[in-house]
């Protein structure tokens, strides 16, 4: 089998091609770790091979119900009219950094702004629909049928758009039932906004001054985790609480991609050169052969969370939503 993932830098598709060998299935190829790290991530899938199945997506359930929602195209090549492809070639372009034209056009002044007085006093809402509706369980209630229409009330309900409906809330993990217990809103004047931090431990500041610029001041308690793995998959992912909602524990969701590190622009050949040498080196570190050593370990948690990457980091918002959990997960390809 060879693979090659490719985005390219005029084009909002980010496209993996599969080459089987003779016999082999895409079910076979997703036990590979390179297809497997990012299948879940693609917009559009080549499937390549001398000759295929009466159904190629046999035992690749979760890849058929993407495309049954149409947010993956699903082609079918023969082997005779592929072009050549590198093994495991990685060959990244952000989507979200062509949004910014001009290549002098993107910000690199970090802006930082410190935790709101009040934002201790914020508590947590459940995890996710599934954690809530378990919640519900406990206390003798049953869930809703789907999330009940409400109207928002409190100092964010200015900025809300129109609450999402259960087509919106459902994913790979959370379904009918779970998603019914989720309320949730898109920050319509969060999308688009552009995070521009230090380094990796100033974006929980950099996060926050984003917020301000465009809810003002109000308190929301950004904790600086992990980032769903920044140095990974290239994206910002995280959920800080918000003021609640009437007595609701609040919170809110959100996903952005890394458009450029340090003097890197992702939109340009060098930029790829440099996240290739490090896909290679994460590759080196946690393939099926490795014998990591203590420090080596370490050097891999650096680079899966991105504290390796120089500053300036640069973050293009492209989803936020406020829900009674903390992830709602509208917006949020499913990356695990």
């Amino acid at each position: 089998m060879k693979t090659t993932l490719r985005m390219q830098t005029d084009s909002p598709a980010r496209l993996l091609t599969v080459i089987l060998d003779p016999g082999e299935s895409l079910a076979g190829a997703l036990a590979h770790a390179f297809v497997s790290q990012h299948i879940n991530e693609i917009t559009e899938l080549v499937l390549v091979a001398d000759s295929f199945d009466d159904d190629p997506l046999a035992g690749c359930d979760a890849v058929r119900a993407r495309v049954a929602r149409g947010d993956l195209v699903f082609t079918l090549r023969p082997l005779a009219e592929q072009e050549d492809v590198e093994v495991d070639t990685f060959m990244l372009r952000i989507r979200a950094a062509s949004r910014i034209a001009g290549s002098d056009a993107l910000p690199k002044t970090p802006r930082i702004r410190p935790p709101h007085a009040d934002a201790a006093s914020l508590r947590s809402p459940p995890i996710s629909g599934s954690d809530r509706l378990s919640r519900l369980t406990e206390q003798g209630k049953r869930g809703p049928a789907s999330p009940p229409p409400t109207k928002p009330t409190g100092p964010l309900a200015p900025y809300l758009g129109a609450q999402h409906d259960l087509d919106a809330l459902l994913s790979e993990i959370e379904g009918p039932e779970e998603a019914a217990c989720v309320l949730a809103w898109p920050v319509p004047a969060l999308v688009g906004r552009v995070i521009v931090a230090p380094d990796f431990d100033g974006l929980a500041g950099a996060i926050r001054a984003v917020l301000f610029e465009a809810l003002g001041d109000l308190p929301f308690a950004v904790d600086g985790g992990g980032y769903g793995g920044l140095g990974r998959y290239m994206h910002l992912h995280t959920s800080v609480l918000a003021p609640p909602m009437r007595d609701e524990p609040m919170a809110l969701e959100l996903y952005g991609r890394l458009v450029a590190v340090g003097d890197y622009d992702f939109r340009t050949r060098e930029a790829g050169r440099y996240l290739l040498r490090r896909e290679r080196e994460m590759h080196s570190l946690c393939g099926p052969d490795a014998s990591p050593t203590d420090a080596e370990r370490l050097r891999m948690m650096e680079l899966i969370h991105g504290r390796d990457f120089p500053g300036p980091l640069v973050v293009i918002l492209s989803a936020a939503t406020y829900a009674n959990v903390r992830c709602p997960g509208v917006g949020v390809p499913f990356y695990m």
